[in-house]
Formats: structure tokens, sequence, C-alpha cells
């Protein structure tokens, strides 16, 4: 039997965080872990090592998600699907340097954040 996979929520509001929390269980997947820094990021993904981060821009701290993203491309080789309000042009240089990066704009539609975790994790959601 697979284990089902790891996620990491990184989202600064608590509320948006809460409601990707159950998206994702309503989905089946089990409880993802959740950060609202990219220092609190990279500490979870030292120890836990997701499968795949789902990353909002805008962060707490000193980094942005873009960032953040490049460090866990470089360093972690993890998926990442950005939550961002940026325009396509910024989004499609990022997806030049970072492997396995997928972009959804804010607000986010569940069926497309649905869609996407799919894609990056090659699984169906029950």
């Amino acid at each position: 039997m697979k284990n089902k996979p790891n996620i990491l929520v990184a989202e600064n509001e608590r509320i948006v965080a809460s409601d990707i929390k159950n998206l994702l269980i309503d989905w089946g997947y089990t409880e993802p872990l959740i950060a609202g820094s990219a220092d609190q990021i990279l500490k979870i993904v030292k120890k836990k090592r997701p499968d795949l981060v789902i990353i909002d821009n805008r962060l707490q701290g000193n980094k942005s998600g873009r960032q953040t993203a490049e460090i866990l491309n470089e360093k972690y080789n993890i998926a990442v699907i950005l939550l961002s309000d940026w325009f396509k042009e910024s989004v499609q240089s990022l997806k030049k340097t970072v492997k396995s990066f997928y972009s959804i704009p804010k607000p986010f539609d569940s069926e497309e954040l649905k869609s996407k975790i799919q894609l990056v994790l090659g699984n169906q959601i029950n």
C-alpha cells in the first residue's frame, strides 16, 4: 500500500491556510503541515521532506514565496504550487528556473488547485 503524499501549505493568512487544509482533507489527503514564513518552511522541509509545497508568494519574514520556491528547487528538488497575484510574465520567468513549478492566480479556484495537485503528485483524489 502506497503512503499518502505529505503536503506543506505555506500561507501567511491563517484563514486561507485553514481553507486549503480543509480542502486537502476533504480530498482524501492526510492533514497537511502548515507554515507562515520562509524560515518555517525550510525548517519543516529539512525534517519532514514533503512531496509538495503549496506556497503563497507573500510570506511573513524576509523571503517571498518566489525566493523560497527557488531554494526548495535548488536544495531539495521539491514540487511547488505558487499561489500568486503576479503578472503572467513573472510566473513564466520562474517556470524557467524552477523544475516542478506550477502557479495558480489568487484568489484561487479550488478545482484548479485540485487539478494542479493531481498533476504534480500523479495520483487521483477520491
